[in-house]
């Protein structure tokens, strides 16, 4: 927690003010509705949707990062819901969003587990998973990211942990993340595209 909340008071934006490019890819093609970002810091992937006209709620355990992102949200003019809370015992609602954005979320086990089944749980029939985190071959790079293989993902985890989804993009690649100094150069990523069956 102290680590995220220097991070988020040293930087204007630590991951960049725009968003992430492959949730802004996916999003893009849907029908705005409900939308939860778990863990999205300093609120850059939230307030991009929320200009897109969906309603999101946002949760992020560094309070640092919450106020910074009701800041620039003022600023923006946009409305949306910033909650300060621990996502691994976050009272998520069930079958309720119309979609989700998950983006670069890392935890260890067996808080991993948790709330990846929260957050498949609270999306409703018919809803979407955007995800993109990084994968297990992160540790070859040195573009950003855990440096413990156990906050990292592989392909199977994810795809076990969105089993309950018709799956329209479930890929491992090699990308060019340019999201401000943290993020930056050569990457291994998981992506998953998927809808609720």
């Amino acid at each position: 927690m102290k680590m995220w909340d220097e991070r988020y008071s040293q930087y204007d934006f630590v991951y960049g003010k725009n968003p992430n490019q492959y949730f802004k890819s996916v999003i893009d093609k849907l029908e705005p509705g409900k939308l939860f970002m778990p863990g999205d810091g300093d609120g850059r992937n939230s307030i991009y949707a929320a200009k897109q006209n969906w309603k999101v709620t946002s949760v992020d355990f560094s309070s640092v990062a919450v106020d910074k992102a009701k800041q620039i949200a003022e600023q923006e003019n946009v409305n949306l819901e910033i909650i300060n809370a621990d996502l691994s015992n976050y009272d998520y609602p069930q079958n309720y969003f119309d979609a989700v954005g998950v983006v670069f979320l890392h935890m260890q086990s067996p808080e991993k587990e948790v709330i990846h089944s929260s957050i498949a749980n609270s999306i409703k029939p018919g809803g979407a998973i955007i995800l993109e985190v990084f994968s297990n071959n992160q540790l070859q790079h040195g573009s950003g990211g855990p440096r413990n293989k156990n906050a990292l993902y592989s392909l199977e985890e994810i795809g076990e942990y969105y089993k309950d989804f018709d799956l329209i993009e479930l890929d491992e690649k090699i990308i060019e993340l340019n999201e401000s100094q943290h993020h930056q150069g050569q990457a291994s990523v998981v992506r998953l595209y998927g809808i609720k069956k």
